[in-house]
């Protein structure tokens, strides 16, 4: 069988031992992994660090009880410290990237700024402050858990063939909705649209946003500030 760099990756880790397993003290995120047969976990530590497990089997379809199903973890901040600011104090919203080739934890930092943590198949995971570029800036800031979801499957004539844009959605302190995403061509970009769509509405928030992948536009719910 053909084995993914990352299962290659995988089997070449340490196992976990039980003096140094990475725990958890936020809520859990699970995805499969983006074109193969591997099952991720990620959440913060206490010490607001993101963690990444991830499981991989030996074969797949397996034919008999005896086949192998291992287990390895990361630190994502301590094993890739591309990135000071990039502590975790919420929970993570993870997805898979649109074209399926690449992996996405998002969360918020102390400063209440968007970090995402990101993986590709050639140079491992990276982190970055979204909040701090400056394009965006400090008006952008999210103080709820956050939502991520892809572009809708329908084909954006903008783009190429296979790609797609990333959407993550927050709540800010004045209980407005912020909106980051990405496209292939101009990468991240950040908008508030109670601000700039409905100025005349009470429509604020009081709570976090989930968001679900339509047939022709994400669709982002949460409660109405009463």
């Amino acid at each position: 069988m053909c084995r993914s760099r990352r299962e290659r990756h995988a089997e070449s880790r340490i196992p976990i031992s039980n003096d140094r397993r990475p725990t958890f003290a936020s809520d859990l995120n699970i995805l499969n992994a983006p074109n193969s047969y591997v099952e991720h976990v990620f959440a913060r530590n206490s010490s607001n660090q993101p963690i990444h497990y991830w499981s991989f089997a030996a074969c797949n379809p397996c034919a008999n009880s005896n086949a192998v199903q291992r287990w390895a973890g990361e630190n994502l901040t301590t094993n890739y410290p591309n990135c000071s600011e990039c502590r975790i104090f919420g929970n993570l919203a993870a997805i898979n990237g649109g074209d399926n080739t690449t992996q996405h934890a998002f969360g918020t930092n102390a400063n209440i700024e968007l970090i995402q943590y990101w993986w590709d198949p050639w140079f491992s995971w990276h982190g970055e402050n979204l909040t701090a570029r400056t394009n965006i800036g400090p008006a952008f800031k999210i103080v709820s858990d956050l939502a991520a979801v892809n572009d809708p499957w329908v084909r954006n004539p903008k783009l190429a063939t296979g790609q797609k844009g990333q959407n993550v959605v927050g709540r800010s302190a004045n209980g407005e909705l912020i909106h980051y995403y990405w496209y292939p061509q101009t990468s991240w970009n950040a908008e508030n649209p109670t601000q700039t769509a409905y100025k005349n509405g009470d429509i604020h928030f009081s709570d976090s946003l989930g968001c679900c992948e339509q047939r022709l536009t994400p669709v982002c719910l949460c409660e109405k500030r009463q």
